[in-house]
């Protein structure tokens, strides 16, 4: 009976639950983009399986700094894609179960989380319903890069630190806080801004609480920069000049309101962030001005609701999301822990004008969303990229090809020339592996997919001039694209 009542209560949030992971799902290997980023992190994924390699440190940290020297997140990101492309059997898709069964899993906690800062139910049902369906969690729910599991970490750990607080809740939240930094290194400024406040409290067992979950979570990072002399801190300060200089920073710190206009469906494109609207910059600007002069004020009227820390900590992701704009685009990824706290300020911002004035935004929110799923990927589009299925398809035609000795895989459909999302499958079914990426020059074989041989030619790729086979062996149709056998 009380399971029945607890069922009947909450029939609003099984129903957003279920909504959410038929979005999270529907559709997702023909949306699947195997390229760029997801298609390096995969193709290191499969090296450290079939190496069994432990890593302490993962993909590159992308900075505009001339210094040589490469700074790294944690590695982190590719174990929990691994955990995935096991369970999937290494099929790519797979890398993304964990994003789909975390996100999907926060989304009571982000009801609760709602419900224990606004205090009104109503309010954290829309603002669930917001957080669930925004396009920004669907697309991060579905695709494969280091910051996309911060979303539904972060709700667990706003969750753990505002809810009913206890010591084990603080030292699981020190644990997910950890867990964020390895993943993606400047989300945890205003998570380290809250933790900054613990240090005016009296009780100094939370802070303890938090700090032994940290360090817990982090150890692998510390080990690595303890063995290799600090490495890691090194080449940050050494690359700190980068991120100072992000090209063309707008001096209006408004700009970063830009990020209510993406979590409703309403932002410019950028990385993994859809949109459907291209509001000119002027436009823009100017709306987030207007916009964020009122939401300010909000929060500083109703520090009842959202009290001072809170604030501070939105304010702080804000301003973060501004700090590293690049060519008029909020650095979203920068910010993606402070996501839920975005979302139940401004929910409760507009509503408080009027609760139905926020079905306005939902309505293009819900429709880029569907978007999001029912979308076609277009291969001319530097956006998008073949569907899985495709390049599978044409990379099983070489593993039938029985290739032997050293070969390599190269492309020139939108510019991986290493060829990345063939070369995945090939160390996955292949019984000979491809030469690695560096290797093009000391080849006997190398398979090439093309549009057209004469663009293959005209572009003159290193990966395609250095090789040594210039006679074409066979080729084959796949439609839109050819795959060619050269050999010597």
């Amino acid at each position: 009976m009380p399971v029945t009542n607890l069922l009947k209560r909450n029939l609003l949030l099984i129903a957003i639950m279920l909504v959410a992971l038929f979005f999270y799902t529907f559709r997702i290997h023909q949306t699947f983009i195997m390229a760029s980023d997801t298609a390096r992190d995969l193709i290191r994924v499969m090296e450290i399986w079939q190496g069994k390699i432990i890593t302490a440190i993962g993909p590159p940290v992308n900075t505009i700094s001339n210094n040589p020297i490469q700074v790294y997140f944690g590695s982190m990101h590719y174990y929990f894609g691994l955990l995935g492309l096991l369970l999937s059997n290494f099929d790519p898709v797979g890398s993304v179960y964990i994003n789909i069964a975390l996100t999907f899993l926060s989304i009571p906690f982000f009801f609760l989380l709602s419900k224990e800062i606004l205090k009104k139910r109503g309010v954290a049902l829309l603002s669930t319903f917001v957080y669930a369906l925004s396009p920004i969690t669907i697309a991060l729910a579905r695709s494969y890069w280091n910051p996309n599991l911060i979303i539904p970490l972060s709700v667990f750990v706003w969750f753990l630190f505002l809810y009913k607080k206890s010591l084990v809740k603080y030292f699981l939240a020190g644990i997910v806080s950890g867990i964020i930094f390895n993943l993606h290194y400047m989300n945890i400024i205003p998570i380290a801004l809250f933790i900054v406040f613990l240090f005016f409290k009296t009780d100094k067992r939370y802070l303890l609480s938090v700090a032994i979950g940290f360090i817990l979570a982090t150890s692998p990072l510390i080990a690595f920069e303890l063995k290799n002399h600090f490495f890691l801190i090194k080449a940050f300060i050494g690359t700190f000049g980068g991120f100072s200089a992000f090209s063309g920073r707008t001096p209006n710190p408004f700009l970063s309101i830009d990020t209510f206009f993406h979590i409703f469906g309403l932002g410019p494109y950028q990385y993994f962030f859809p949109s459907q609207v291209n509001i000119t910059f002027g436009y823009r600007i100017i709306m987030d001005t207007v916009i964020g002069i009122a939401f300010v004020y909000f929060l500083i009227k109703k520090q009842k609701i959202i009290n001072f820390e809170l604030v501070c900590v939105i304010l702080t992701g804000l301003l973060v999301g501004w700090y590293f704009e690049e060519f008029h685009l909020v650095g979203l990824r920068y910010i993606l822990s402070t996501y839920p706290l975005f979302i139940i300020s401004f929910v409760a911002f507009v509503s408080s004008f009027g609760i139905y004035i926020i079905l306005v935004p939902i309505i293009p929110m819900l429709i880029l969303s569907v978007k999001i799923i029912t979308h076609k990927l277009d291969p001319n589009s530097q956006e998008d990229y073949y569907p899985v299925q495709t390049v599978e398809e044409i990379s099983k035609a070489i593993v039938a090809d029985s290739p032997t000795g050293k070969y390599n895989v190269t492309e020139n459909i939108l510019g991986d020339a290493r060829s990345l999302s063939f070369r995945y499958f090939l160390m996955r079914d292949a019984k000979v592996k491809p030469q690695s990426v560096e290797v093009y020059d000391r080849i006997d074989t190398l398979y090439v997919v093309t549009p057209s041989l004469d663009k293959t030619y005209k572009e003159d790729r290193w990966e395609f001039v250095a090789s040594g086979p210039k006679k074409i062996s066979w080729e084959k149709d796949f439609g839109d694209l050819k795959l060619y056998k050269f050999i010597k």
